[in-house]
């Protein structure tokens, strides 16, 4: 039993190449099985579709419209084959990013996760690094960094993120609104994330006293923003969390924000690529998306705020 799909596309063939030799050359067939494979196909349709000529060949009416339909079925085949080159050239451009590793348990976790439900047929490679600066696009496509790129044949695009402040839960909140500022840093357990030194602390509660002596003790220093959350959750200390992180907690109680007069610093990051990067239009759709997510989460955050 012949399979009538392939009869079609032979038919089809041999109709483009006006020969049944040249469209059977163009299949990989001999000239005979392309004659049998149309023989069969006009046998199974019951209907005439060829009409021979000394050295060429007419088409039927039914022939007309048996190749108009099998033109159609290889258009189809040809578009469907052409989309899953494409899926799998775009699946082989993997981004890869290069991050500061503080950065590993905030809000880029989120941002990565939404990018890639969001393209189905990226893939990146995440690395992270405790410090990171422009040499990093040796190797990978995307760095950010807290510095400045200073290379002519890098772009960059500065990000901002959400905003950060004092937290600590509730029973250590009403110790820290009870203890004059200056004695905090004695009376008060300290939880730091690398993104803030204990000489960044001691200038915010010594400010104005020309020193920034005695230094800040504190019962953890990690780079795992995630951890410093947790333990800032379970009361164990005082620390400062970006406001992307803490939403939840403040609407459930289980985080206050204390020392609002204090001036913490808004981080300030890099996205850095060279200029002529292949994937440069995969980099700037990744960057959009970041900015859209921290857009709308300061939008969520500002709502949030409002009395």
């Amino acid at each position: 039993m012949i399979d009538p799909h392939f009869a079609m596309i032979a038919f089809a063939y041999v109709v483009d190449k006006n020969s049944v030799k040249a469209g059977a050359k163009a299949l990989g067939l001999s000239e005979s099985k392309a004659s049998d494979l149309i023989a069969n196909l006009e046998d199974h349709l019951g209907k005439q579709l060829l009409i021979q000529r000394a050295r060429s060949f007419d088409l039927t009416a039914e022939g007309h419209r048996i190749y108009q339909a099998a033109r159609e079925m290889l258009e189809i085949g040809t578009e469907g084959l052409q989309s899953l080159t494409s899926e799998r050239s775009s699946r082989a451009q993997v981004l890869r990013l290069d991050m500061p590793v503080f950065l590993s348990g905030g809000i880029l976790r989120e941002v990565v996760q939404d990018f890639l439900l969001a393209h189905p047929i990226v893939s990146i490679e995440l690395n992270f690094e405790p410090d990171t600066s422009e040499k990093g696009l040796e190797l990978f496509d995307l760095v950010v960094s807290s510095d400045s790129p200073t290379s002519d044949d890098i772009s960059f695009r500065k990000i901002e993120g959400t905003g950060a402040a004092f937290y600590a839960a509730p029973d250590l909140a009403e110790r820290v609104k009870a203890t004059p500022l200056c004695d905090i840093p004695a009376k008060i357990p300290i939880l730091l994330g690398t993104d803030y030194s204990a000489s960044d602390w001691a200038k915010l509660f010594y400010r104005g006293s020309g020193s920034v002596f005695p230094a800040i003790s504190y019962r953890i220093k990690c780079d795992d923003i995630g951890l410093v959350h947790n333990l800032c959750r379970s009361g164990a200390g005082l620390a400062i969390l970006p406001k992307s992180r803490i939403g939840a907690d403040l609407v459930s109680g289980r985080l206050v924000q204390v020392l609002e007069d204090l001036p913490v610093r808004q981080l300030e990051f890099f996205a850095q690529w060279r200029k002529n990067n292949v994937r440069l239009p995969l980099i700037q759709t990744f960057l959009d998306h970041v900015d859209d997510r921290l857009n709308r989460m300061r939008a969520e955050i500002s709502y949030r705020s409002k009395p």
